[in-house]
Order: C-alpha cells, then structure tokens, then sequence
C-alpha cells in the first residue's frame, strides 16, 4: 500500500485491515527520505500493486510478479519452491 504512504498512519492501516477482513501479516516500507521510492519497492524493481515476489530459503529473488497472478499458477510456484527443500516430498510422493 505504498500509494499514500504519507496517510497511511498505523491507526488508519488498522483501521484499512479490519474494514477489508486482511487477516495475513502486513508490512510498511520503509523510505530513506521524504518522497524517495520505498527502500523494498525500489530494491526489488517493483513496478507498482499488486506486485508479488518470491524469495527463497538462501534470501535468492525466484520470481517477480506485477499483477494478478491466477491461484493455479501461485500454487504451482510456491509448490515448485518447497519441493526443492532437502528431504522435501513432492506430490507424486517421490522424496529428495
């Protein structure tokens, strides 16, 4: 929600999060100076919301997304994601 960082004080991100029943963790970026890109945002070339990245165990940029990413294909990543953890069994039941 990087849009009007300026407004969105912790009582009205609150507020924001109750009204739209957001249940999952959120965070705020954080800006270097007054009207600078946020530092995360800026980091990982993000081009505006939704955006979607996926990082994985060793802190390593997988994917970036800009836009609405359809379930299946959300699902699909992040399943690709933990099958390559050791010891991780896929769907097929095969186990690393």
């Amino acid at each position: 929600m990087f849009e009007h960082h300026e407004a969105m004080t912790p009582t009205s991100l609150e507020a924001f999060l109750f009204e739209y029943r957001i249940r999952f963790p959120v965070g705020v970026d954080a800006h270097e100076d007054s009207g600078s890109t946020p530092v995360t945002f800026g980091r990982y070339g993000m081009r505006g919301t939704p955006s979607m990245v996926h990082i994985d165990r060793d802190g390593n940029l997988r994917s970036h997304h800009f836009g609405a990413v359809e379930d299946m294909a959300l699902a699909a990543e992040v399943t690709r994601l933990l099958e390559e953890r050791p010891g991780a069994c896929s769907i097929d039941g095969t186990c690393s």
